[in-house]
């Protein structure tokens, strides 16, 4: 770039600028592919220089100054975008327990030694922990991802819906109640359980009525009106096997 800016064909800023990315993408690219602390050291000073040269600055003017003017953030910056998509990634094997490098990003080995080499390419793993300490993210565990059937999979599930048949917006609520008070009637050995999900601007909820108490829970805002009324019958279901109820029960969910 020295020789290039002492040339009349581009002396301008514009051609510096563009040479000077394209120089540095290579640079940047090999800095990622190595993921050592002194290639990275290497790259930092080589990035400074192209700064100064492109922008025509003087050797005293302020790094972040000369990112300004050329719009555009600093290595560090970038470095931490990527990280982040490191920690992404680093969660996607760790909730894959089939994943080839599972335990090895789990369990990671060498760590004295990168300590003390710092122009050795430490592994994934043992990088994944130094951003988590600079963070200071705590390392949470993760439930293992479960394979979603296929789609030419049918799943069938029993269970007695006697309301099928109605249809609900052609349907008067009285045909609806004494429906339910018959059916209430053929299962009165059953003990019931009511449950119900709701979803309003900034406030989803989930709730299951039984004969003798009420459990509720409040979800993310962010959650559908289908995920608070899946989530209610297994508050249900969930009470029922903690309890450890004798008689049987009966969902009902409105």
């Amino acid at each position: 770039m020295k020789v290039l800016s002492n040339t009349s064909w581009v002396a301008d800023k514009v051609s510096l600028m563009r040479i000077s990315c394209s120089l540095e993408a290579g640079l940047w690219s090999a800095s990622i592919r190595l993921s050592c602390q002194v290639h990275f050291k290497n790259v930092r000073l080589g990035h400074h220089q192209g700064l100064r040269i492109a922008t025509g600055a003087f050797r005293t003017t302020r790094i972040p100054s000369l990112h300004v003017i050329r719009g555009e953030p600093s290595l560090e910056l970038r470095r931490h975008r990527l990280l982040y998509k490191s920690l992404s990634y680093f969660y996607k094997i760790k909730s894959d327990e089939s994943h080839p490098q599972h335990y090895k990003v789990i369990n990671a080995i060498f760590g004295s030694l990168f300590s003390v080499r710092l122009s050795f390419t430490s592994t994934f793993g043992f990088r994944i922990g130094e951003i988590l300490r600079y963070f200071e993210i705590e390392d949470f565990p993760i439930v293992s991802n479960v394979e979603d059937p296929s789609p030419w999979q049918k799943t069938q599930l029993d269970f007695i819906d006697d309301f099928l048949h109605f249809f609900k917006p052609s349907t008067s609520d009285n045909v609806f109640q004494q429906h339910f008070y018959d059916h209430r009637q053929r299962y009165s050995d059953y003990v019931p359980i009511y449950t119900e999900g709701s979803k309003s601007d900034n406030h989803v909820g989930s709730a299951g009525v039984f004969s003798d108490f009420t459990i509720a829970q409040t979800l993310h805002p962010f959650c559908f009106v289908y995920t608070s009324e899946l989530y209610s019958i297994y508050l249900g279901l969930l009470k029922i096997t903690i309890l450890n109820f004798k008689k049987s029960h009966y969902l009902y969910r409105f």
